[in-house]
């Protein structure tokens, strides 16, 4: 479990989506040969607008209680045990938590809420019960949830308990994100993302590096469009004192800026990665992640005078 464990947190910390973390941990775990099975949970959370992909491996579905108290199932697809030759990809889902929801995930040893078959069912009800009993403090009702729980000796295994609040972010700053996607060859898909920079950059007073962005946005996103020849996702966010910019696709290969000079031959196999220098020129800092689908292409951009502000 020890090398179970190492594994997710190393292919989480590589940037892998959920799906793609329980994907590779599964084929490390069968090549381990112990006969092993492992299940799990793994959840890619976005405090900024409250977005949540879950990704399942025959573990038990986390549940959120809303913030008018009702109980509901983060529902997604089961798939099979880490351990277990898995006959197709593993799939994940995404759900958006509300303001002021509360997130429950368990362990399998929390079963007795319920028969294998309907955990997550039981889970609920005790979940619900125990929330209005406990007004919502997440340290008495985590104790709650303990004791209405089997005891140790009933147990089919470890119980392991997490509860999180989102508060979610204020107006100002939740208003400050935005993100695009652009379908795969869509001949617009470069003018719409150039837009799509701009009327963001205005309506948050930063019109006066829109220009900027948008010869990188330009470069970054043509990139995608011809080498990645898949869907690609625009995401942009304002700090204080920079802009983010990320663009996804499912090219795994890492962008490279091409050299200035090239023979023929290398001159038509290079990406079209000249443009990845105007990027370095105008960005403080680039660099790519993989996104568990292929990669992510970030970079960050000053905002002027944002320290004299």
């Amino acid at each position: 479990m020890g090398q179970v464990c190492s594994a997710v947190v190393a292919y989480a910390t590589e940037g892998h989506r959920p799906a793609a973390v329980i994907d590779r941990t599964g084929r490390l775990l069968a090549q381990l040969g112990t006969e092993l099975l492992a299940t799990c949970c793994v959840i890619l959370f976005d405090p900024a607008d409250g977005t949540a992909e879950v990704a399942l491996a025959g573990h038990p579905e986390p549940l959120l209680q809303l913030p008018d108290g009702s109980v509901q199932v983060m529902d997604a697809p089961s798939n099979v045990p880490l351990g277990v030759p898995s006959p197709s990809p593993y799939l994940p889902r995404a759900h958006t938590l509300q303001p002021g929801s509360v997130l429950l995930m368990y362990s399998d040893g929390f079963a007795g809420w319920g028969s294998p078959s309907d955990s997550a069912i039981g889970a609920g009800g005790v979940f619900q019960a125990c929330w209005n009993s406990t007004e919502g403090n997440l340290e008495t009702l985590a104790d709650e949830l303990v004791e209405n729980a089997q005891g140790p000796e009933r147990r089919r295994d470890d119980a392991v308990l997490l509860l999180a609040r989102y508060e979610g972010v204020g107006g100002a700053e939740a208003a400050r994100m935005g993100r695009m996607h652009i379908q795969r060859y869509d001949l617009q898909g470069v003018k719409m993302a150039r837009n799509f920079v701009d009327d963001r950059l205005r309506s948050w007073g930063l019109a006066k590096i829109s220009d900027d962005l948008q010869l990188i946005v330009t470069e970054v996103v043509t990139n995608a469009i011809i080498h990645a020849g898949s869907d690609v996702d625009v995401r942009l966010r304002a700090f204080h004192d920079h802009i983010r910019l990320e663009v996804g696709d499912f090219d795994s290969n890492p962008p490279v800026p091409s050299p200035l000079s090239l023979s023929e031959e290398e001159s038509s196999q290079a990406e079209h990665g000249r443009g990845l220098f105007i990027v370095e020129s105008l960005a403080r800092a680039w660099n790519s992640f993989p996104n568990g689908r292929g990669k992510t292409v970030w970079l960050e951009l000053e905002i002027p005078d944002a320290h004299d502000a």
